[in-house]
């Protein structure tokens, strides 16, 4: 009874957001058919997990209809104009060189930091040895501000590409990212990247929302697929072809699904409320450095076992864990008018917007897996003043909207 009339809140809101404006692109529309599709398929593959208790599923629907109240209020009374978007960029642009060149002049220091790490490892297998070295170092550094600087690149070159030359500098850019997110041996910035450049895509209307769909699903499958076995995470390479597809869905399915009942199980450990301390880290660790206050507790969460061991709670956790149920539903309220905004500015075609929307769209897409609002606060604030800086105060804010007709099929 629980789960049927959790999929009917769900299904309704997704209904009732998508009749609004009729657009897939609408985040209402978006993180509530998430939440649908994981929890169905959760519950196809309840038997392998602990199950969910009532006040997690009241979180889970409660979350997805305040986010689209939210955003409904963000885009009260906003007609949104169908029409593609291009931009036209007139000027030579010395910052957009700067956010170009100087993460590609940087790599050489990252991949040199990344062999001193690894020149002792165990295992022989170089991005094996690299990912235990980072797990007992922590980061990079200094260093870490370049894979930041190289996904404002990358999205930067997509929106003003224009001919041959600038596809070509956007792919250098996308590839430098790319290489950035593999160093630090995690699909975080990929997915990032992945994401972050799709939702350009669609926003401004360049592909259809059928394409971007196939394109980004092989994009993440072949990345998490990829990577998961070059980082030892998905057996040796001597696994037949069968056996190496049951350990990909395997896996596939704890990352997909175990995030649910780990959460779960945060929400009964009794754990009493830290009041910002969880939603605020970055800030706190900020502080910290100045000897302000005491240094806020490590990133990485403590493994939990559903029965198998993960340590991602879903996006509703740090809420929760500052504020109990009150944080977990009316946070996600707060996210709702946030990406209203951004849509609702995006969808007029203004250039810092378009790429904010594609940005956003990787912590609302990752919202059943962790929270990528606020854990990421240090990366959203380094992205911002990159983009406000180059949007609107260096020659880049020359680029203008070119406005069409969209094209009728979606």
């Amino acid at each position: 009874m629980l789960q049927i009339a959790s999929f009917l809140v769900l299904a309704v809101t997704v209904a009732a957001a998508y009749l609004r404006y009729r657009d897939p692109l609408y985040p209402p529309v978006i993180q509530a058919s998430l939440w649908l599709t994981v929890l169905c398929i959760f519950w196809a593959n309840e038997s392998e997990f602990y199950p969910l208790s009532a006040g997690v599923y009241f979180i889970f629907v409660t979350g997805a209809v305040l986010f689209a109240l939210g955003a409904f209020l963000a885009t009260y009374r906003f007609t949104p104009p169908h029409h593609s978007i291009s931009f036209r960029h007139d000027r030579p642009d010395w910052f957009a060189s700067l956010l170009f060149w100087t993460p590609i002049l940087g790599f050489p220091l990252m991949l040199r930091r990344a062999l001193e790490l690894t020149a002792h490892g165990l295992t022989g297998f170089f991005l094996v040895d690299l990912r235990f070295a980072l797990q007992a170092k922590g980061s990079y550094g200094w260093l870490d501000y370049l894979s930041v600087l190289a996904l404002a690149s990358a999205v930067v070159h997509f929106v003003i590409v224009r001919d041959r030359a600038g596809r070509l500098r956007f792919l250098v850019a996308a590839a430098t990212a790319a290489g950035y997110g593999i160093l630090t041996t995690g699909r975080s910035l990929l997915l990032f990247l992945i994401l972050s450049i799709l939702g350009i895509a669609l926003i401004t209307r360049r592909v259809r929302v059928s394409r971007a769909l196939l394109a980004g699903g092989v994009a993440v499958l072949v990345m998490f697929i990829g990577l998961g076995i070059a980082l030892g995470k998905m057996g040796g390479l001597q696994l037949t072809l069968s056996e190496r597809a049951a350990v990909v869905w395997e896996s596939f399915r704890l990352y997909l699904l175990g995030s649910l009942p780990a959460f779960d199980r945060f929400v009964r450990s009794d754990v009493s409320p830290t009041y910002g301390a969880n939603m605020f880290r970055s800030a706190i660790a900020a502080l910290a450095r100045l000897g302000l206050v005491e240094p806020p507790h490590g990133l990485v969460q403590p493994f939990v076992k559903v029965p198998e061991p993960t340590n991602v709670y879903t996006v509703f956790q740090p809420y929760f864990g500052d504020f109990s149920y009150f944080g977990a539903c009316f946070v996600p309220f707060f996210l709702g008018l946030l990406h209203g905004t951004v849509f609702r500015r995006a969808t007029r075609g203004t250039p810092f917007w378009v790429v904010a929307y594609g940005l956003l769209l990787y912590p609302l897409c990752m919202q059943f897996f962790q929270d990528q609002y606020f854990n990421l606060l240090s990366t959203w604030a380094q992205l911002a003043l990159w983009l406000v800086f180059y949007f609107y105060f260096s020659r880049g804010r020359s680029v203008r909207a070119q406005i069409a007709p969209a094209p009728t099929s979606r």
